[in-house]
């Protein structure tokens, strides 16, 4: 069943079947005063299909459930032309006229245009892909993906595309689709430029962490802990060129918690020195922010990912803080808070990539 798509009357059965071995599921049939004990899946499917009637409920069920099985990732990039470049109305003239995209796996949605706080438009589509991959003994194996995005022009002739994808690979195939439709309309003056670890030399990824590290959500959320650190080392410190990625120590992530929390640099520890002497890259870290008036605390990860490496954000954990005993748990957080979360986060991360390629911090 396509998780982006509601269930209806005749296939309730089916939906609670999928969900019967998530966690969603059982946290769902006890607020509603059912505990499922020692039943099989059929008596457990029929017994929720009763009670799940009401679209709102439905709605309920699919955000618990999707936030308990999926890991929504943010990517993005940017497609600068000239100042009369319109890339929706590129999209919109190669979607309904073209013959090309189909034949490669492509499904490409109508564009849906709203309009922001401040008026200006934004336009929403959709992307199924199907990739063909060389498989195990001659056969081929066939990859299905699907993500959303939204794009908007931030200057004349430049927009902005960002994507929210289900798997890494997401974000590189919506921006292989535009660079497919540049090809298809002739925009030979038209580039794509992308947040590329290759861009900053290895001690230019620490200082991008550090600059982003305390304020990565803007000023409503207060940085608390950093969770995790992973980094690459120089090439000549590697036995070879495939070594997995390495992550620091507790040890060290506590130390990276109280330098921040003293409003001191990243780059003043010791153990990062020592990482950056021996031309150590940071690539992923993953941030633990408190919400300054509201007692909610989320762990956004952020990691230059895939081949290239291209940023990318998610949002790992959502947690509240309830009861007079002030204790906390995970929590849900509807899919539209989700995304505008990473929102900001991945653009914050693109203001400050920015900054440090250009030398200004």
């Amino acid at each position: 069943m396509n998780k982006n798509t509601y269930p209806t009357a005749f296939d309730l059965q089916e939906f609670c079947n999928y969900f019967l071995k998530r966690s969603a599921l059982n946290k769902f049939a006890q607020s509603e005063g059912i505990f499922l004990v020692n039943a099989g899946s059929d008596d457990i499917a029929k017994t929720l299909s009763h009670v799940i009637l009401e679209r709102k409920k439905i709605e309920r069920l699919r955000e618990e459930a999707f936030q308990a099985t999926e890991t929504c990732s943010m990517s993005g990039f940017s497609v600068v032309g000239n100042k009369s470049f319109s890339l929706d109305s590129i999209y919109t003239e190669i979607r309904d006229g073209g013959k090309i995209l189909p034949t490669q796996g492509y499904k490409l949605s109508n564009l849906r245009r709203t309009q922001n706080s401040d008026g200006k438009d934004i336009f929403y589509a959709s992307l199924d892909y199907e990739k063909r991959r060389p498989g195990r003994i001659e056969f081929m194996d066939t990859e299905q993906g699907y993500s959303e995005f939204k794009m908007f022009e931030t200057d004349g002739g430049r927009w902005q595309v960002e994507v929210n994808g289900s798997k890494p690979n997401d974000g590189r195939e919506v921006k292989r689709l535009f660079e497919q439709i540049l090809r298809l309309k002739g925009e030979k003056d038209a580039k794509i430029q992308t947040l590329d670890v290759d861009d900053l030399t290895a001690k230019q990824t620490i200082s991008f962490f550090d600059k982003l590290m305390p304020c990565g959500l803007g000023d409503e959320w207060a940085f608390q802990d950093v969770k995790q650190l992973t980094f690459k080392r120089a090439k000549e410190e590697q036995e070879d060129d495939d070594s997995e990625d390495e992550t620091a120590s507790d040890s060290d992530l506590m130390g990276i918690r109280q330098a921040v929390l003293e409003g001191k640099n990243l780059r003043d520890l010791d153990f990062v020195k020592k990482f950056e002497k021996q031309g150590c890259m940071f690539t992923a870290m993953t941030f633990e922010y408190t919400h300054k008036s509201d007692p909610k605390t989320v762990r956004m990860h952020a990691e230059f990912k895939g081949n290239p490496k291209i940023f990318e954000v998610s949002l790992v954990k959502y947690l509240e803080t309830v009861g007079v005993e002030a204790k906390t748990e995970v929590a849900t957080l509807s899919k539209e808070e989700s995304l505008k979360l990473q929102s900001r986060f991945w653009n914050k991360a693109r203001e400050i990539f920015y900054q440090v390629k250009r030398g200004e911090v």
